[in-house]
C-alpha cells in the first residue's frame, strides 16, 4: 500500500507544472535572482494566480518543503541564514487537518533569512483537502515577503496564545486536583465521624482498603494473588480494645454492589470467608448500612 501511495503521490507530482522535486533544487537555480520576491514569482510559488498554490504533504512526497527549500537556498547563496521564527498554527485553514501534518511544520510560518540584507517570509497554509482513496493530503501555501520584526512579533503573539492555553490548562489541572482533595478530606471526616465506638458493638462496619484476589494459577503447588486496591472489606463488630477491634467478616463488596464471601479474596492474608473472627487496627474502619 506504500509503494502504491507513493507511485500515485509521484504521478500527481510530475503531473504539475513545475515537476520540481526538493531534492533537486540547488542554489544554483535561486542564486541568479536579486530579491526573495523574485524567487516566490519566478519559481511561482503561488501558482499562476498568485493566490498560493497546492502542495503534497506527505512523509515520502516532499512536495510541501519546496517553497521553503527554494527561499531557504536563496538565502544561503547571499551567505546567509534561514531560520523558523514561528511555526504555522492553522489557523486560516477552516476545516480539520488529515493525514500527514506535524511533518509539515517546520517547513511552514514565518522564517527570517540573517543576511547583509535581512529579509522574512511567511508561508502559511489557506486551504487544505484529503483525498481518501489515494490517502494524500493536500494543502494550499500563500508564501508572501514578511517584514522580519513582524514575524517576530507574531511568534511573540503565538507565544502569548500558548501560554494563556497552558495557562488554562494547568487550571483546570489544578481544580481537579482540589476537588480530588475535596473528596479525600470529605471521605477522611466521614471515616473519622463514623468510627467505631464501644456503643456499636453488633453494628455493620467497613474498611476501604486493598485485598488480594486468586489469579487462578498455582505455580509450584502455591495459588497466586493480585492486589486489588479500592475494595471494601464489611464485618460486623464484636468487641473494642484500645485501638483494636474484634470484627466476624462478612466478606467483600462485589461489583454487582453485593456482599460476596469465600477463600479467594483474601485481606492482610486472612480469607475473607463470613464467620471468620479476626483482631484487626481499628484505624480506618467505618459503621456503614452494608
Amino acid at each position: 500500500m506504500k509503494i502504491i501511495k507513493s507511485i500515485i503521490g509521484l504521478s500527481l507530482v510530475t503531473s504539475m507544472i513545475s515537476c520540481v522535486t526538493v531534492d533537486h533544487i540547488k542554489a544554483s537555480d535561486v542564486s541568479k535572482f536579486t530579491s526573495p520576491s523574485e524567487v516566490i514569482a519566478s519559481k511561482q510559488l503561488n501558482g499562476k494566480n498568485n493566490t498560493g498554490k497546492e502542495y503534497i504533504t506527505d512523509a515520502t512526497l516532499l512536495d510541501h518543503q519546496i517553497p521553503y527549500t527554494y527561499l531557504k537556498k536563496y538565502c544561503e547563496s547571499q551567505k546567509g541564514h534561514f531560520s523558523q521564527t514561528y511555526q504555522s498554527k492553522y489557523s486560516r485553514l477552516t476545516k480539520p487537518i488529515q493525514g500527514y501534518t506535524n511533518i509539515a511544520l517546520p517547513y511552514i510560518g514565518g522564517f527570517t533569512c540573517t543576511a547583509s540584507q535581512s529579509w522574512g517570509v511567511s508561508i502559511e497554509p489557506v486551504s487544505n483537502r484529503y483525498n481518501r482513496t489515494q490517502q494524500l493530503t493536500f494543502m494550499t501555501l500563500k508564501t508572501e515577503i514578511a517584514n522580519p520584526l513582524d514575524l517576530l512579533n507574531t511568534s511573540s503573539d503565538y507565544f502569548m496564545i500558548d501560554m494563556k492555553k497552558q495557562k488554562e490548562a494547568n487550571a483546570q489541572i489544578e481544580q481537579y486536583r482540589q476537588e480530588i482533595r475535596n473528596q479525600q478530606q470529605n471521605y477522611q471526616r466521614m471515616v473519622i465521624a463514623n468510627a467505631p465506638k464501644a456503643n456499636d458493638i453488633g453494628r455493620t462496619i467497613c474498611k476501604d482498603t486493598s485485598v488480594s484476589e486468586y489469579t487462578g494459577l498455582v505455580v509450584l503447588g502455591q495459588p497466586q494473588f493480585r492486589t486489588v486496591t479500592g475494595a471494601k472489606v464489611i464485618a460486623s463488630l464484636e468487641a473494642i480494645s484500645n485501638n483494636n477491634i474484634k470484627i466476624n467478616i462478612k466478606g467483600w463488596l462485589s461489583r454487582n454492589n453485593q456482599v460476596a464471601s469465600g477463600n479467594n479474596v483474601q485481606y492482610k492474608q486472612t480469607p475473607l470467608e463470613s464467620g471468620r473472627v479476626i483482631w484487626d487496627s481499628k484505624e480506618n474502619w467505618y459503621t456503614c448500612m452494608y
